[in-house]
């Protein structure tokens, strides 16, 4: 009966993260010293308009800025076409649209953005890039104005090298579509103060966003796992897998997308960059030299993803998920990079490859401080990169399946596959006292 089901593992994840949820909901920092109005977003793309999207209903004025008039149009179309399937909905009246849609303004310059309290900037995955517009707008906003940074793998402390005032820069990383993830990773560099986390935190809960506050660091929480799971990926297409049968795997387990299909959905050329500095960062316990060339081959043949239509799968109108062909040219590229299986690949081999080294990570940020707790944590696995719901996130996941069994599994694949695997130190201490994460 219903108490049965109350007393459930999966019961009890569920409820462990209804807890936690309601917990990144509040703001555990306080009131910023002032309150942000006035938001310039920098660059139109997808993820500069779903921010401009998420925030022009919640009483900020907004302006978005790129440097042509076919991103802004773009932007303005993803925008407003986002706020007529409200209309049509029913959720928006035609004047609560026309209402909302006043508080954007779309623009190629940077003017007026003197009078801003926060910028978000939303420009491509580049160092350079980024510090150019941190340089650009510091000579223009005013002291107490927030430089937000919407990048999801490039240290904070990096894009804050040159800054006059690097105390007001902070990393906020939303998650795509923008409009539907509830997630928003904020990052704080050893030098951001308290005031701009407290800014950025009230920013993204207003935005009606679930927060976690996180450390700085190549890939910081969210993209840090999926960076490692997903070297285990690619090892696995380099031994012959097929990336249908990674897919049917991680689906199997409770992921929302399988993880081959996610690194179309992501662009390949994203994942290039970022694998290459994560790899610079972390060496050979994320991959061998392999993965970062891998990719680079995959973009020099304009192997993209989902967006060009051609990536591990081929993308055509009208054909849906499991009907999609493999990429005869993704085949033919990941054959030059082949290894060895060492065992017989199994579903059950599969999935405990791909998460064991997620769980291990996941573990090390902890044990790093790049999360401050395992609810952060989990909320941040669940919310950010569909961790499945009912398992509770990682750590939760951890403290179900047993930790020493957890700790017995990885030595067992560090044997066969080498240090990629080794425990992290804190799963081999909470094995040896038989702790939990949460009591």
């Amino acid at each position: 009966g219903f108490a049965d089901l109350g007393m459930t593992t999966e019961s009890k994840a569920l409820i462990g993260l209804f807890h936690g949820r309601t917990e990144c909901k509040k703001n555990k920092y306080g009131k910023p010293e002032k309150e942000v109005k006035n938001i310039g977003i920098v660059g139109a793309g997808l993820m500069g308009a779903g921010i401009a999207h998420v925030s022009i209903d919640k009483g900020f004025n907004v302006i978005l800025r790129d440097t042509t008039s076919k991103a802004l149009s773009r932007g303005y179309s993803q925008i407003s076409k986002g706020y007529e399937g409200y209309v049509k909905r029913k959720r928006l009246t035609n004047a609560e649209y026309d209402n909302v849609l006043s508080n954007l303004q779309c623009q190629s310059t940077f003017d007026n953005f003197e009078k801003c309290d926060m910028i978000i900037e939303a420009v491509f995955e580049d160092l350079k890039l980024k510090q150019n517009v941190l340089a650009e707008l510091e000579q223009r906003i005013p002291e107490h104005c927030v430089f937000a940074s919407n990048t999801s793998a490039l240290p904070i402390h990096q894009i804050a090298a040159n800054s006059r005032r690097p105390q007001k820069v902070i990393g906020m990383h939303y998650f795509s579509p923008v409009d539907k993830m509830e997630l928003l990773e904020i990052v704080r560099a050893k030098q951001t103060s308290d005031d701009t986390v407290r800014s950025a935190v009230s920013v993204g809960l207003k935005q009606g966003k679930v927060v976690i506050v996180v450390g700085d660091g190549p890939g910081f929480y969210t993209t840090r796992l999926i960076m490692f799971a997903g070297s285990e990926v690619f090892d696995l297409l380099q031994e012959g897998v097929s990336p249908k049968d990674i897919d049917k795997a991680t689906k199997n387990f409770g992921f929302p997308v399988g993880s081959a299909t996610l690194f179309d959905e992501i662009g390949i050329d994203v994942a290039a960059h970022i694998a290459r500095d994560m790899h610079a960062a972390f060496g050979e316990r994320l991959t061998d030299q392999s993965m970062p060339q891998l990719f680079q081959e995959l973009v020099a043949n304009n192997l993209h993803g989902r967006k060009t239509g051609q990536g591990l799968y081929i993308y055509q109108k009208g054909v849906k998920g499991g009907a999609r062909e493999i990429n005869p040219k993704f085949t033919e590229i990941i054959k030059n990079y082949s290894k060895e299986p060492k065992e017989k690949v199994t579903m059950e081999n599969i999935q405990w490859r791909t998460g064991l080294r997620f769980l291990n990570e996941a573990a090390r940020c902890l044990e790093e401080k790049i999360i401050t707790s395992p609810t952060d944590g989990d909320i941040g696995a669940v919310f950010g990169l569909g961790f499945p719901p009912m398992k509770g996130g990682p750590f939760r996941f951890i403290d179900t399946y047993g930790v020493s069994k957890i700790v017995d599994l990885m030595n067992n694949y560090r044997s066969k596959y080498g240090d990629r695997f080794t425990p992290t130190q804190l799963l081999v201490d909470m094995a040896k006292e038989n702790k939990k994460f949460y009591s």
